[in-house]
């Protein structure tokens, strides 16, 4: 699942620095506007307030992606790593692919599991730079 929409395994691949994720459960990012718009009692917008980019980033895949991901940054341990890249490509079968590049610093690795299936981690993050979102910026900065 990506952003929550269901894609099946040939068309959604995410591409870590240890390589392509082959066992991911979900994957979620977003990006926050930039501006507030100012209204005054009665609604009437009377300016804005800009604000410093945000985005998240959350990700749930298999105990053994997780250990190789962790494995990786075993210099500094995944929460003191530097922020990594994330490439996710997807999309519907026959239409090209869209093909979003963001970068994350992790900063929390909650571990999620149930009685019925493999333990799965799911890491979080913040995204450190604009993503690029099918070829173009998420947006442009007002100045």
């Amino acid at each position: 699942m990506i952003n929550g929409v269901v894609y099946d395994h040939e068309s959604a691949k995410v591409m870590l620095p240890t390589g392509m994720v082959m066992s991911l459960e979900d994957v979620s990012y977003s990006v926050k506007k930039d501006v507030d718009v100012q209204t005054d009692k009665t609604g009437t917008p009377r300016g804005v307030v800009h604000k410093a980019f945000e985005g998240d980033f959350k990700a749930t895949m298999s105990l053994a992606e997780f250990e190789l991901l962790n494995k990786s940054m075993a210099a500094t341990g995944i929460l003191g790593a530097p922020p990594i890249p994330v490439v996710i490509t997807y999309g519907a079968v026959g239409q090209a692919p869209i093909v979003d590049t963001i970068t994350v610093k992790i900063t929390e690795v909650p571990r999620k599991s149930s009685k019925d299936s493999e333990v799965m981690m799911e890491i979080t993050g913040k995204q450190v730079t604009i993503p690029i979102l099918n070829g173009q910026p998420a947006y442009i900065p007002i100045p």
